[in-house]
């Protein structure tokens, strides 16, 4: 909800959308995919 916020104020700022969404793709990479891959390469080396 907060980042929605972020994202939402950023248009406004800048009137980019391409910028938001590289934003928000990029934000999810690190908060969602990263850590799943991480997780997956530590539970294989154990």
């Amino acid at each position: 909800m907060f980042f929605g916020a972020i994202l939402a104020a950023f248009y406004l700022w800048y009137r980019d959308i391409v910028a938001d969404i590289l934003a928000h793709v990029g934000i999810d990479f690190v908060g969602i995919v990263l850590p799943t891959l991480l997780s997956k390469t530590r539970r294989s080396v154990s």
